[in-house]
C-alpha cells in the first residue's frame, strides 16, 4: 500500500491547490495517505516524547552540575581572600545615611545592614564588630505602614537571628496581633542596633505613629548623651519634643531637624546643645529664638501661603548667625520692584552653600513679581550656589538670580520656564564666571553653538577655562541650528572630545537627553530638537567613552543633581 502512495499523492496534487470537489475514488485515496501520515505522527509524538523525558534527566543534571560549579567558583573567588580588616573597610561604605532636611519626609526608609549580616558567619561577624555600621537608625513605625516587609520566608528567617524588625505582615484578620509583633520587634532591632553601636555617635530618622511614638523615645532618650543628629517627623505625634529638647543635656549634638503640619510654629531653645550646627525645618517653622552663634548650617521648606513672615522675621536671624550652608525652600523668593528698591540685601559673610527652590503658585505672580535673589541676600563668599525654579517670572537677564560673589566655583541653574531668559545674556554673564569649575544647566533653548564653540580651549579667550565637570540637558540647547553655525551636534562632540584632551582636561560631562527627567517618553521625532534627528549625539558620546575611557554619561543613565545636594564635601 506504501508503494502507491507517492502515485496517490502526485494525482491528488493538483487537486489540493483548487476547489474542485473530489470523486469517490480520490476520497478514498486520501484516507489512505491521510491513515499513513497519522501513523508517523503517532510514531514521532513517541520519540518527541522519549527525547523530552531525555532532556529533562539531561537538564536537572546539568543543573546539579551548575550548582556545584557555583560553589567551587564561589570558593575561588578573591572576596573570600580579602582580609577581615579590607572587609570591615569595604563595609564601612554601606552606613545608611539619612536625609537632608529638605528632603525630611522622603518615604524610602534606608534598610539597616542586616543585608551583608546574613551572607555568611564571617561576614555576619565583621558586620557585628562594625559599631559605626549600626549606628544610624532610620525607625518608620507607622501601623499601617507596609515598610516591614521581607520577600522570601528564608531572608526573614536568617535576618531574626540578627533581630530585624522587618517581619512579613499577617493576614488581615491579624491585624491587632501584627501592631503588636512589628512594635516589639521594632524596639527589639532599635536596642540590638544601639548595643553594637558601642560608644559611637548615634544618628536617627524617628517616624512613628502617635501609639508609638513615647515608647520609641524613653528609649532614645536613655542614649540622649550620644546623639549627633536627630530627625523628628511629625513632631504633632510628640507635641512635647521641642520642649524636652530645650532642657535636655545634649552634649554632641551636631544637626536636629523637625517636620510638621504646615505652618505651625515651634519653640527650639536648645539651652544645653553647646555643639549643635545643623538646623532643619520642613512645613513647619520655626521661631528661632535662640543664639545662633553657632549655627553653621540651615534648610528650611515652607508651604507658600505661610511664609511671607520670612523676609522680614526669619531672613534677618539668620543673617545673625555665621551660616555656611543655607538651603531655602521657599516661595519668598519672589520680590517686586518696589520691595525690591526699599530693602537691603542681608549680608551674610560666611556664607559658602546657597542651595534655592521656588516653586510657582499663581497668585504670587502678577505685574511686576520677578524671582529676584539679589534683592535679598549679600552673599560676598559664595562657592556653591544652586537654584531650582518653575516659576515664570524669571527675568531676561541672569545676572539678578546670581550671587555677586567672585568665588563662585559651581553653579546648578535648573529654570524649565525660563521663556523671557535671553541667550546672549546668559552667554555673557557666564562668561564673566571665570572661576567656576562645575556647570550644571536646565534652561530651554537658550544655548546656542556659539556658546558651545566658545567654550573650546582653542580659543583666544575660552569661556569658563577652569571647567571641569559639566551637566546639561539637550532641551538647553538650541533646537533650531543658526543659517552660519555649524551643526549643534558636532559642535557638542568637537567641546567634549577637545575638554577632555586637554592638559587640564574635564573630569564629567553628563548629557541628559529626552527619556530623562525634563521630557516624556512619549516625545515624537517633531518634538526633538532639528539637530537632533539626523544624528544620535548619544551614541558619539558613548563610541568616546568606549575608545579613550573618559567620564561620560548621556541617555537614560544621565541626571541632573539634586537642587538641595551641595555640602562643604563638594568644595574639598
Amino acid at each position: 500500500m506504501t508503494s502507491t502512495i507517492p502515485t496517490i499523492l502526485d494525482s491528488l496534487d493538483s487537486l489540493l491547490n483548487s476547489n474542485y470537489a473530489l470523486t469517490a475514488l480520490q476520497k478514498t485515496q486520501c484516507q489512505l495517505v491521510l491513515h499513513e501520515k497519522q501513523h508517523k505522527m503517532l510514531d514521532l509524538d513517541s520519540e518527541i516524547s522519549e527525547a523530552k523525558a531525555v532532556l529533562a534527566v539531561l537538564e536537572c543534571r546539568r543543573s546539579d552540575l551548575e550548582k556545584e560549579h557555583g560553589k567551587y567558583k564561589a570558593a575561588l573567588s578573591p572576596v573570600r581572600d580579602l582580609p577581615p580588616e579590607i572587609l570591615a573597610e569595604i563595609f564601612q561604605y554601606l552606613t545608611p545615611t539619612l536625609p537632608l532636611a529638605t528632603d525630611l519626609e522622603r518615604e524610602e526608609v534606608e534598610r539597616p545592614p542586616f543585608a551583608i549580616a546574613i551572607v555568611c558567619q564571617s561576614w555576619r561577624a565583621t558586620a557585628l564588630s562594625l559599631p559605626k555600621l549600626w549606628s544610624t537608625l532610620d525607625i518608620k513605625l507607622v501601623l499601617d505602614d507596609s515598610n516591614f516587609a521581607y520577600d522570601s520566608e528564608d531572608e526573614l528567617d536568617e535576618s531574626w537571628g540578627c533581630g530585624s524588625p522587618f517581619r512579613r505582615r499577617p493576614a488581615a484578620s491579624d491585624e491587632h496581633l501584627m501592631d503588636g509583633l512589628t512594635i516589639e520587634s521594632a524596639l527589639e532591632w532599635v536596642i540590638a542596633s544601639i548595643s553594637r553601636s558601642g560608644n559611637h555617635r548615634l544618628s536617627f530618622r524617628l517616624h512613628p505613629s502617635e501609639s508609638t511614638a513615647n515608647l520609641l523615645l524613653n528609649l532614645l532618650f536613655k542614649y540622649k548623651h550620644r546623639w549627633y543628629r536627630a530627625m523628628f517627623i511629625h513632631v504633632e505625634t510628640f507635641p512635647d519634643i521641642p520642649g524636652v529638647l530645650n532642657t535636655c543635656n545634649l552634649p554632641i549634638l551636631h544637626e536636629v531637624a523637625f517636620s510638621g503640619p504646615w505652618g505651625r510654629y515651634i519653640h527650639f531653645n536648645p539651652s544645653h546643645a553647646p555643639n549643635l550646627h545643623v538646623l532643619g525645618v520642613y512645613g513647619i517653622l520655626s521661631s528661632l529664638d535662640f543664639p545662633l552663634s553657632t549655627l553653621t548650617e540651615y534648610s528650611q521648606t515652607t508651604e507658600p501661603y505661610f511664609d511671607e513672615s520670612l523676609p522680614n522675621m526669619i531672613y534677618p536671624r539668620l543673617a545673625s548667625a555665621n551660616l555656611v550652608v543655607m538651603r531655602l525652600n521657599s516661595m519668598s523668593l519672589m520680590d517686586d520692584s518696589d520691595t525690591a528698591s526699599r530693602r537691603r540685601p542681608l549680608l551674610f559673610p560666611c556664607l559658602r552653600i546657597a542651595c534655592f527652590y521656588q516653586q510657582e503658585i499663581y497668585r504670587y505672580v502678577g505685574e511686576g513679581r520677578k524671582l529676584n535673589l539679589m534683592a535679598t541676600f549679600d552673599t560676598p563668599f559664595l562657592e556653591a550656589y544652586s537654584l531650582e525654579s518653575d516659576s515664570h517670572a524669571i527675568p531676561t537677564k541672569l545676572e539678578p538670580l546670581l550671587p555677586r560673589s567672585p568665588h563662585l566655583r559651581i553653579l546648578r541653574l535648573l529654570l524649565p520656564n525660563s521663556t523671557k531668559l535671553r541667550s546672549h545674556e546668559v552667554q555673557s554673564t557666564l562668561r564673566m564666571r571665570t572661576e567656576i569649575e562645575e556647570l550644571s544647566l536646565h534652561i530651554p533653548a537658550r544655548i546656542t553653538t556659539e556658546f558651545i564653540r566658545h567654550m573650546d580651549l582653542s580659543e583666544d579667550r575660552p569661556m569658563l577655562p577652569k571647567l571641569k565637570n559639566l551637566y546639561i540637558s539637550d532641551s538647553s540647547l538650541e533646537p533650531e541650528a543658526r543659517p552660519l553655525d555649524p551643526d549643534m551636534a558636532d559642535a557638542v562632540v568637537h567641546f567634549v572630545r577637545g575638554r577632555f584632551g586637554a592638559p587640564d582636561p574635564l573630569r564629567k560631562f553628563c548629557f541628559l537627553t529626552h527619556t530623562s527627567k525634563y521630557h516624556r517618553p512619549e516625545d515624537t521625532l517633531d518634538d526633538m530638537p532639528t539637530w537632533a534627528r539626523t544624528q544620535d549625539i548619544n551614541l558619539d558620546l558613548k563610541k568616546m567613552r568606549m575608545e579613550k575611557g573618559w567620564n561620560i554619561t548621556c541617555g537614560t543613565e544621565a541626571r541632573l543633581p539634586r537642587w538641595d545636594s551641595l555640602t562643604l564635601n563638594d568644595l574639598s
